[in-house]
């Protein structure tokens, strides 16, 4: 009985990788558009954290922002200096 050796997967190049976040980012931008929203994504200066809003097309009011502002703000004061998340400033 001879014992089966399974090859690991190929990994995907960093072209293909990129080809088909271009291509599932074309798929929700297309759904969304249809139920008239829009999506945003963006890095916040202060913190580094990436921040993604979805729209109503027609009004442009947020419906959602990933993450909320209060945790973006938490970020903000989690300096790595300080390593704190309280402003204890009196």
């Amino acid at each position: 009985m001879a014992a089966t050796v399974e090859k690991p997967a190929q990994q995907p190049s960093a072209e293909e990788l990129n080809a088909a976040v271009r291509a599932a980012a074309r798929q929700i931008d297309s759904y969304l558009k249809s139920v008239g929203r829009e999506v945003e994504f963006r890095v916040d200066d202060e913190s580094g954290v990436t921040v993604v809003t979805v729209r109503e097309t027609a009004t442009g009011t947020v419906i959602r922002q990933i993450p909320n502002e209060e945790v973006l703000q938490l970020a903000r004061r989690f300096d790595a200096r300080s390593m704190s998340l309280l402003d204890l400033t009196v």
